[in-house]
């Protein structure tokens, strides 16, 4: 096999390591269908093409590292505020909760305080129906006199 046929091998199914993370990946059958493409070539060949696989994919494989460790570096630095803010929202909602228990006890205090407030306005109310009902019946009781004094005038000039 001449070297341009050696240039021909592909390694591109290589460099898309998205098959690598698929839960059913099988590895002899991703080996055996990368070497497919030099089935019938030498040996020398075949080991060109195997070394091709193995510097790609060990490349992918520090590419990864890489990116693994940077990431894992950026959470790390991530943590301890995540941490400091949690630790604030904390505080927070337990100052949120004290204010909302104070509001509680405000409230219910104002309740009772009202309820006093309200019962001495029905009382009064109660008063004033009784005083309106008295002062119609006195003023029923005025309309009475009048007519019984004007009625005893017509009967003192009747009477002689």
């Amino acid at each position: 096999m001449s070297q341009d046929q050696s240039k021909s091998y592909n390694t591109s199914s290589v460099s898309d390591f998205h098959a690598f993370s698929d839960a059913n990946f099988d590895v002899k059958k991703w080996i055996n269908d990368n070497m497919r493409s030099v089935k019938n070539a030498n040996i020398s060949e075949v080991e060109k093409h195997s070394g091709s696989v193995r510097m790609t994919l060990q490349h992918l494989s520090t590419e990864l590292s890489n990116s693994i460790e940077e990431i894992s570096g950026q959470c790390l630095l991530r943590v301890p505020r995540a941490i400091r803010d949690i630790e604030l929202m904390k505080k927070d909602v337990n100052l949120l909760s004290k204010k909302v228990n104070e509001f509680e006890v405000k409230l219910s205090k104002l309740e009772a305080d009202t309820q006093d407030s309200v019962n001495v306005v029905a009382q009064l109310d109660e008063i004033k129906s009784k005083l309106e009902t008295c002062t119609n019946i006195i003023s029923e009781s005025e309309k009475y006199k009048s007519i019984l004094k004007e009625m005893e005038r017509v009967f003192e000039k009747e009477d002689p």
